[in-house]
């Protein structure tokens, strides 16, 4: 079945999203803006869960039609399965703080997913009960042929189209009734539940009656026949529609746990629409012999027996069954969801002391390749790295010391490396031959980032960066106005030459606005790689990622050479820098240079690589790893430096790269409703969407500049291809989904 609680619920909720700028602080408020702005932080998110629950809840009564409607409307009034009763409470429960945001937001997701459930179980048996009517005759009389399963599949798949056309028509999702696609896809699964329905009334039929048999004995006879034949074809049935979803939606891969499941829940249904056409083939077969003349007194008597009997069984299937078809279904979810088969049976009880089951079977997902052997192993050892790092404190001390004094950080944090990030690693090394032996010494060596910390630097005043941009411009024949265009299309009108000297201009522009933003750091930096003993930060680097274009970049040419320096003067080795370059940034920085390789350089006291330097979405930071003293050894860490804006926005944008690389897999719910997005996007689509991101991420470290620009829009392209779902993809969608519980 297609689940759809997952996929569209934030669509309304992320379209309201408010993306003003952190400088509009000063515009004027309204009360009610005021309001908003003095709730804490809790209260907001709070207010945010609500409104996307609210706004899943719509998403899913909207999709009701006139049977959605009416399935509902009755479970609600007996109070029976999902229902929209249900979400309304779970909604009002979570407002008055009785159930917490998981609970709620389970009881709505349930009550979507089981609407489709809903409508597509029913509509089979109205296929069923259909051609069961216009083909009883033939088949009591005639037994089963293949021109009788033809015309049942002619039968079926027509109701069943109609019906399903009918629901969508009455709905309100525009489009929906003339989807082609499932218009098709209801012809399939009807014409298959034609042939199953008069399949299992043949089987009712075929019964032989024993002699001096009376009516209710015949009647009981074919109500359990009838259930036994409907619970396997109700199998059957549960089966091949799901095969067929699993060919017509994109959205779903054949996975034969939910295979399992699928064929177990309408098999229970099956089993009580079988008993009820078992019981009437029995009887109009026993009327046609003429063998119960005298017991039968009418069709309402035979209704009634029929109806009796039908009762017994199903109360019997429903008792064996745990007591109700959702009963069955819920358990048998559980149990699939513990993947319990054969495969893993064996080997999740062994990661009790390592590892869950739901985190052991979660990493399989993320490398299919590997053996369970394999991943316990590295899931082992990744385990006992975690729980060796325990020098966080001394670690955030040492970054503390790098930043004092400085005018520049707005903030710092450290954090040791997860257990799960720690295996990831591990995990990719080990499969691309880098980790030949899972050793301790060898996983030890493997992790380079075991700490990490973070500076945060402030942007630079707007008023400030103008006033230096327009001095800076004087007697040059060209505006303030003219480089913020410049930097933001790389176009000035029709002014080939202009833009040659525009160039030039903002390059000079950007380098001098960087190194006020970022010389503090620079010096702290140069100085801790020098300094051997004494008072202030003491640590040494073995690479720096200067990761950016020229406008995104953070450090310089100038300041990279000054770093260099310092690490030639402590190791009396060159440090490798990646970074972007080209032939004026050797020239105006660090002299002559030679060209070692395809993209290596050697220029001063530096080895520069420009692979990688420049990523594909646009990623901007000054990453490092670095080594410092602890009390029980060397700490190794990686240290990022970047502005507010930019860390923001960085976190966020991982999502559709750990996407598309496979670190976070299809179980991660939280990524659900853009899991399928990304990962199906083809080539172009998703360079397109590269595109959109590196300009958001220079449009945001412009602004860190003190550079107002216009805020960058999704190309027509990318919009058509993404259609209703572009704003989960936005950089407020991916911030809002990063920050989601």
């Amino acid at each position: 079945m297609i689940e759809i609680a997952q996929k569209k619920c934030a669509e309304k909720y992320l379209q309201s999203y408010d993306s003003k700028s952190q400088d509009d602080k000063n515009s004027p408020t309204s009360i009610f803006e005021t309001e908003e702005k003095n709730k804490k932080p809790e209260e907001k998110l709070k207010d945010e869960d609500i409104k996307y629950l609210e706004d899943c809840f719509e998403e899913g009564k909207d999709e009701q039609g006139f049977l959605g409607n009416l399935l509902d409307g009755a479970k609600s009034f007996l109070h029976f399965g999902k229902n929209s009763k249900k979400c309304e409470k779970a909604i009002q429960d979570y407002k008055e703080g009785k159930t917490d945001f998981d609970s709620a937001q389970k009881t709505v997701t349930d009550f979507q997913n089981s609407r489709e459930d809903s409508v597509n179980m029913t509509s089979n048996i109205l296929a069923g009960v259909a051609t069961s009517a216009v083909l009883g005759s033939a088949v009591l009389t005639g037994g089963l042929s293949l021109g009788v399963l033809i015309a049942a599949a002619g039968i079926g798949a027509g109701v069943k189209a109609g019906i399903k056309f009918i629901d969508r028509a009455t709905n309100k999702v525009e489009g929906d009734a003339a989807d082609v696609k499932k218009i098709a896809k209801d012809g399939a699964t009807g014409a298959i539940d034609g042939m199953v329905a008069v399949g299992t009334m043949g089987m009712g039929a075929g019964i032989q009656q024993a002699a001096g048999q009376g009516m209710k004995e015949a009647v009981k006879q074919g109500v359990l026949s009838g259930a036994k034949t409907g619970a396997t074809s109700g199998g059957i049935m549960g089966a091949s529609n799901y095969a067929i979803d699993a060919v017509f939606e994109k959205d779903i891969d054949f996975n034969p746990l939910k295979l399992i499941e699928t064929t177990f829940k309408t098999a229970a249904g099956g089993a009580l629409v079988g008993g009820v056409l078992g019981g009437v083939g029995s009887a109009i077969k026993f009327n046609k012999a003429g063998a119960a003349t005298q017991e039968t007194q009418g069709s309402t008597e035979v209704t009634e027996e029929i109806s009796e009997e039908a009762d017994d069984v199903i109360n019997n299937v429903a008792d064996d069954a745990e007591n109700t078809v959702d009963d069955v279904a819920d358990d048998l979810a559980d149990y699939v969801n513990k993947n319990t088969t054969d495969e893993t049976a064996k080997t999740v009880p062994a990661t009790q002391n390592i590892i869950d089951e739901k985190e052991f079977l979660r990493r399989k997902e993320q490398f299919p390749e590997l053996s369970d052997e394999e991943i316990l192993e590295l899931s082992e050892q990744a385990k006992k790295l975690k729980n060796g790092y325990t020098e966080l404190d001394q670690y955030k001390k040492e970054i503390d010391e790098l930043a004092k004094g400085n005018k520049s950080v707005a903030e710092t944090t450290a954090r040791t490396k997860g257990e799960g990030s720690i295996f990831s690693k591990l995990a990719n090394k080990f499969k691309k031959g880098k980790l030949t032996e899972v050793t301790d010494s060898n996983c030890y060596e493997a992790i380079g980032d075991a700490y990490g910390g973070r500076i945060q630097l402030r942007s630079l005043d707007c008023k400030e960066t103008r006033s230096f941009i327009e001095k800076y411009l004087e007697n040059s024949g060209y505006t303030y106005d003219d480089v913020v265009e410049f930097l933001q299309s790389g176009k000035m009108g029709s002014n080939a030459q202009g833009c040659e000297e525009l160039q030039e201009i903002s390059k000079d522009i950007l380098n001098s606005l960087k190194e006020k933003q970022t010389q503090e750091i620079v010096d702290s930096l140069v100085a801790a790689i020098k300094n051997k003993s004494g008072e202030g930060a003491k640590l040494n680097i073995t690479e720096l990622n200067n990761y950016g274009d020229d406008i995104s970049s953070y450090f310089t040419g100038k300041q990279l050479d000054e770093i260099a320096d310092a690490y030639f003067e402590a190791t009396g080795e060159k440090l490798t820098i990646v970074t972007k370059m080209d032939d004026s940034f050797f020239s105006e920085n660090f002299g002559k240079f030679t060209k070692t390789g395809e993209n290596t350089y050697e220029a001063g006291n530096a080895i520069f690589e420009t692979e990688g330097a420049v990523k594909g979405s646009g990623y901007a930071s000054t990453q490092m790893n670095t080594l410092s003293e602890g009390q029980n050894g060397i700490l190794k860490g990686e240290l990022q430096i970047r502005g507010t804006k930019l860390n923001t926005l960085a976190d966020a944008e991982h999502i559709p790269y750990d996407i598309r690389s496979g670190k976070i897999v299809e179980s991660d719910t939280k990524y659900s409703e853009v899991f399928k997005l990304i990962k199906n996007m083809n080539d172009k689509t998703y360079e397109a969407y590269n595109e959109y991101l590196t300009k958001t991420y220079n449009w945001n470290r412009l602004n860190e500049l003190g550079i107002e620009t216009q805020k960058p829009e999704m190309s027509e392209e990318l919009i058509s291809a993404l259609g209703s779902k572009k704003d989960l993809l936005t950089d407020e969608g991916l911030i809002a989904l990063h920050n989601k519980k």
